[in-house]
């Protein structure tokens, strides 16, 4: 399970005019959402990887005591090269 570093840009249209978004570096592969705040969970075509992901969304619920749950899980599903383990390369 891997995270994607986030760059924050802002960038100054005019004096007094400010704009600011969130970026990230590309991931190769095709993109797949794993998980959904409606309980949806892509098992069909990406198994093994959802269930990393179904994973960490109850260890974010565990770990808050209860009080917190992150779901809507996408990102790059991927296979290490040097070891042929399940990766995954998680965005927003």
């Amino acid at each position: 399970l891997g995270f994607r570093q986030d760059y924050l840009y802002q960038l100054q249209d005019e004096p007094g005019s400010t704009q600011v978004f969130i970026g990230e570096l590309h991931m190769k592969g095709d993109f797949v959402k794993f998980n959904n705040n409606g309980g949806s969970v892509n098992k069909a075509e990406h198994r093994a990887h959802c269930e990393i992901a179904q994973a960490f969304s109850h260890f974010t619920f565990d770990e808050s005591h209860r009080e917190l749950l992150v779901v809507d899980i996408q990102g790059v599903p991927a296979v290490d090269e040097k070891t042929g383990g399940i990766k995954l390369h998680l965005t927003d």
